[in-house]
């Protein structure tokens, strides 16, 4: 049984930086125009071609102290998880690199908003602590600061293992694992949990729930989306907890995208 600390309902708000360029190359102007075309995307043609024409003045992507601003407005914590991975794999789909003046003068802007950087580790690392004590050293160093949170990029873990990585290399807080809260086997997860290992021994380590995930559901109504994301919270709103819910900087890109974050912000705080 892990060790819940109690807390009244509080929500984190967190972003992985998956991506920090839209129109970066071909291959990503390809694929919108191809959602565009399958009525996949959240943007029309003209709005995607007059974002394309001003990408080397602003690309929609590289919206973080926006986004920051928008959480610290609304009185909630934010955290940004960020990769530094440059290993090649399907997954590990960050187009950044943390030594670029642009993308550290943004993380410093982000410290000094008040948000908080946390590790995004690569897809390799969930088994493997050298490589997870490397990515984590080279955020630090980029940001100048000890890094004590950390999420799994694709939520890849394996318990105990994962945990045991993370806590080696010092991450204090994780929040890998999804849960449901609107379903029973669940409830007693909607607070930060100390966790144990495999024998049941305290961990130096906690995990705070992760309870949405605006990935599962972008491609639905704005009404839709809104009323899943209340459904998944109120057991926390109804009985206290520390949770965590999961929005893509890359998902808060366009006039309707920031719409509806606004209005997802507002569910989020009530």
């Amino acid at each position: 049984m892990n060790t819940q600390i109690d807390l009244p309902y509080t929500p984190i708000i967190t972003h992985d930086v998956d991506r920090y360029y839209k129109w970066k190359n071909t291959k990503s102007i390809a694929g919108e125009i191809g959602r565009i075309f399958r009525n996949q995307s959240t943007w029309s043609y003209s709005e995607a071609w007059n974002s394309f024409k001003n990408r080397k003045r602003v690309d929609p992507f590289s919206n973080l102290s926006m986004v920051a601003e928008m959480d610290k407005r609304m009185g909630l914590k934010s955290v940004f998880y960020i990769m530094t991975t440059e290993e090649i794999h399907p997954q590990n789909i960050n187009d950044y690199n943390l030594q670029h003046s642009t993308i550290q003068a943004e993380l410093k802007e982000l410290i000094s908003i008040g948000a908080e950087i946390g590790l995004h580790p690569g897809i390799y690392t969930y088994n493997d602590e050298k490589r997870m004590l490397n990515q984590k050293a080279s955020l630090e160093e980029a940001i100048q600061q000890e890094v004590v949170r950390s999420r799994q990029h694709y939520l890849k873990y394996e318990y105990p293992e994962t945990f045991k990585i993370l806590e080696s290399v010092g991450i204090q807080n994780d929040s890998s694992i999804l849960v449901d809260l609107t379903l029973e086997e669940d409830r007693e997860k909607r607070s930060t949990y100390i966790m144990l290992d495999e024998e049941g021994n305290t961990m130096n380590i906690s995990q705070t729930p992760l309870v949405f995930m605006d990935t599962h559901h972008i491609q639905l109504k704005d009404d839709r989306i809104l009323e899943l994301l209340e459904e998944r919270i109120a057991p926390a709103k109804k009985d206290g907890g520390e949770i965590m819910i999961l929005w893509h900087n890359n998902n808060i890109s366009n006039n309707r995208e920031i719409g509806l974050y606004k209005e997802a912000l507002e569910v989020i705080k009530k």
